[in-house]
């Protein structure tokens, strides 16, 4: 868990996040999610002439088919204290 929060804070300090990210974020939740998805359509439609497709994920377990040294490899050569 402490990992976890480290890497969070990591990519808040870094900008590597996108505002529209709201899987595992503070402050986020199923109604932040669909309030911005619900105001992007309503864009799209606003401008007219545009199609809104929406493609939704969930991938189950993804985390357990990562190779986890070459993971934590790549994280020290980005320069993420472990």
């Amino acid at each position: 868990m402490l990992v976890a929060r480290q890497l969070s804070t990591l990519a808040k300090q870094e900008g590597l996040l996108l505002d529209s990210q709201m899987g595992n974020r503070t402050n986020r939740s199923i109604k932040t999610a669909l309030k911005l998805l619900v105001e992007q359509i309503y864009t799209v439609w606003k401008i007219g002439n545009q199609v809104a497709l929406v493609l939704l994920l969930d991938i189950a377990r993804a985390f357990n088919t990562v190779n986890h040294l070459q993971l934590l490899d790549n994280l020290q050569k980005k320069g993420v204290p472990l």
